[in-house]
């Protein structure tokens, strides 16, 4: 090392071949970043200023990874894949994961009750909707994609009042 003829923190002196020749200094990836560019200025020596440059920030679980404020960012990728029998979930070294859980689940049809995950399959429970609706004047039934449906009848009923004869079922009420 000898003295240079400045200060400048961008030029490193050496001696070579009996002289003192400058050297620009490099500060390319000094900081190891993508998202900085490297400079060097006079007054400050090596700078990093922020880039929007594309970037890869080493996870499997996101997308579209660019540069923001001197951080490689990405977006989070959509793990979900529809299976409500799935925990849906990310490794950053392998990408999405589909757990199979056991939770309730809706098998489509309305009128059974008990619905679980099984195998990552939604498997039809041993429960049956109770649609009586304890109205003798409703023809009472179940419908897988409905549910509970009351149709009105126009039989025969009681309406308990002894003031009546031939009591008959309209609109649903006797």
């Amino acid at each position: 090392v000898c003295d240079g003829e400045s200060e400048d923190p961008c030029v490193v002196y050496t001696c070579q071949g009996g002289a003192c020749v400058g050297d620009p200094v490099s500060c390319d990836d000094d900081d190891g970043n993508p998202c900085t560019n490297p400079a060097c200025d006079a007054a400050q020596g090596c700078t990093y200023a922020f880039n929007a440059d594309p970037c890869d920030d080493g996870s499997a679980c996101t997308e579209d990874d660019g540069c923001e404020q001197g951080a490689c960012l990405g977006t989070p990728i959509d793990v979900d894949d529809g299976n409500p029998c799935t925990d849906d979930g990310c490794d950053p070294a392998s990408g999405p994961t589909h757990t199979e859980n056991n939770l309730p689940c809706e098998d489509g049809d309305a009128c059974t009750l008990g619905d679980t995950c099984q195998s990552k399959t939604c498997v039809t429970g041993d429960g049956v909707l109770d649609c009586d609706d304890e109205n003798v004047c409703t023809a009472d039934s179940c419908e897988a994609a409905l549910g509970c449906v009351y149709e009105n009848t126009t039989q025969d009923c009681d309406d308990s009042s002894v003031c009546t004869t031939d009591d008959q079922c309209a609109d649903g009420i006797c």
